[in-house]
């Protein structure tokens, strides 16, 4: 009797081992259920800018409640780019009246069962939140009452985080549709500064934190050094930026990840923003510099440009970043200073710097900007591009972005970015 005690319990613990390996082949697949790396359109970054604008909570205050409307497309927008950002995966949602249908898809690497890994939810709206009303891991259906304990895990686990509370504290109720999501809330102004807090700690793990306050310190060190009281050409910052990235890769050997933080704290750099403040660092971490004008190129916007495009491609979002930049010059053209290929010019060779640094070439990166490169590194040549175009000018001349005229200047800024040497190098 008690050995046969003895082999259900073994086999009870090899089940309970085998089941969560049995369910992540089940649901690798060789077609991804979500389709990856999709590329906001110029229409997707102003809707996602609108709903910003209209819904910033920082402009509106507390008090009354307010309702928030969220269209089917835009939910899914807001959750593919989140999920992406995490976890380097795609993600879709159906609404449907009273419930949505979720989907994720995570890239795996090769294997023989398959490329993706694919999960569907079956959500519905409930009294006190969201039920899990059904699973389907790849092809499997998960049982409900396996799928329902799943969800009421995961409720159980988040209510133990105090901004979760606070936020669900915060919506009065809402309700689903079949092509939205509306919410009714009140905001609390006390809770923006509790949410970016802890948003910091969720998001930047304690390696990434040590490294982007170090690169930090390093800018605010190189902008002191930097003489008289004139702009900083580009290759001064990137120089000691890249030697300190190269240093440090000698101890840790991941030059890819010291590399992305070097960009991200460079485009924090020049947008102004307090690094060590931003990731509520000691008051011995605190070595903010000066913050310089940095010029490309000559020009200040090319390295606002560049650099805003790099640190949004290393952080993982190139398609977000080469989205961004299109939509700031067709912004421009309507009512900025005008369309300009230099500037495009500047968003994307950002952007292939940033795949160059934070891909197989990492550390052959390092050691060309490690000395203080030349700007024809990293820079293509712009002077014969067009550039300061209204509206109408633009469209007479090029047509629009899916224009043959337009595409045919694209893509020759393309071809003289990959000419460039520091991408050469890494082939």
């Amino acid at each position: 009797m008690l050995r046969l005690i003895k082999y259900l319990v073994i086999l009870l613990v090899l089940l309970a081992l085998a089941l969560p390996v049995g369910l992540l082949v089940a649901g690798l697949q060789r077609e991804p259920l979500v389709p990856l790396d999709r590329k906001p359109t110029a229409d997707d970054v102003a809707r996602a800018k609108a709903l910003m604008t209209k819904y910033d909570p920082r402009v509106q205050g507390g008090g009354g409640a307010r309702s928030l409307e969220i269209p089917e497309r835009d939910l899914s927008l807001l959750l593919d780019y989140g999920v992406g950002q995490l976890l380097h995966a795609g993600a879709a949602v159906d609404l449907h009246r009273a419930g949505a249908d979720v989907s994720l898809t995570v890239p795996v690497p090769e294997n023989p069962f398959g490329r993706f890994f694919n999960l569907q939810l079956e959500l519905s709206q409930a009294p006190d939140g969201i039920d899990v009303e059904g699973m389907r891991v790849g092809t499997l259906p998960v049982p409900r009452v396996v799928a329902r304990a799943a969800g009421q895990l995961a409720h159980r686990a988040l209510r133990h985080d105090g901004t979760y509370r606070a936020v669900v504290a915060s919506v009065n109720g809402y309700r689903i549709t079949e092509d939205r999501l509306v919410v009714v809330y009140q905001w609390q102004p006390e809770l923006l500064n509790q949410v970016k807090s802890r948003g910091s700690a969720l998001l930047i793990d304690d390696r990434d934190r040590e490294r982007l306050l170090a690169y930090s310190a390093r800018i605010a060190t190189a902008a002191r050094q930097a003489q008289g009281s004139r702009a900083m050409p580009l290759p001064d910052l990137l120089g000691p930026l890249f030697r300190e990235a190269q240093a440090r890769t000698g101890a840790n050997d991941d030059a890819a990840a010291e590399n992305r933080a070097a960009l991200i704290a460079a485009m924090l750099h020049v947008q102004g923003a307090d690094v060590a403040r931003l990731l509520d660092a000691t008051a011995e971490q605190r070595q903010r510099g000066r913050v310089r004008t940095l010029t490309l190129l000559g020009r200040r916007d090319l390295a606002q440009h560049f650099l805003i495009s790099a640190g949004i491609a290393a952080a993982g979002g190139g398609g977000l970043a080469n989205a961004v930049g299109l939509f700031k010059e067709l912004d421009d053209s309507r009512s900025g200073s005008g369309f300009s290929f230099t500037d495009l010019a500047a968003d994307r060779a950002g952007v292939r710097l940033a795949e160059t640094a934070t891909g197989a070439g990492a550390a052959r990166l390092q050691s060309l900007l490690a000395d203080r490169p030349a700007e024809s590194l990293f820079m293509p040549a712009v002077k014969d591009l067009p550039e300061f175009m209204p509206e109408k000018e633009f469209v007479r001349r090029f047509g629009g972005v899916d224009d043959p005229r337009y595409r045919q200047v694209a893509d020759d800024i393309e071809r003289r970015i990959a000419a460039l040497e520091i991408h050469r190098a890494s082939r």
